[in-house]
């Protein structure tokens, strides 16, 4: 299952050894590189496709509801790898 799921973000930090967080301001990133999430990691696939009809109704009516306007921003973990293995928090489109 987990190979077509996002990850849970406790499962991933369960594995590591968390010593920090840092704040990197607001980043553009690529949506490939985000495999997990905090809390919607079984409502969406391995690509952020919706796994729930509703859900898929939801996301129309927000695109339709922005038009062309931006996204609001949202929060992003990222493992680095150091000798620290601390994590860094990014905020993104």
């Amino acid at each position: 299952m987990y190979s077509e799921s996002l990850l849970p973000l406790r499962e991933v930090t369960s594995r590591l050894r968390i010593l920090g967080e840092h704040y990197l301001g607001m980043r553009e990133i690529p949506v490939d590189r985000i495999v997990g999430s905090v809390d919607r990691s079984v409502d969406f696939d391995q690509f952020f496709r919706p796994r729930r009809r509703g859900l898929r109704r939801r996301l129309d009516d927000l695109r339709e509801a922005f038009g062309d306007r931006p996204v609001p921003p949202i929060s992003v973990y990222e493992p680095v790898a150091s000798t620290s293995s601390s994590t860094a928090i990014t905020a993104s489109r």
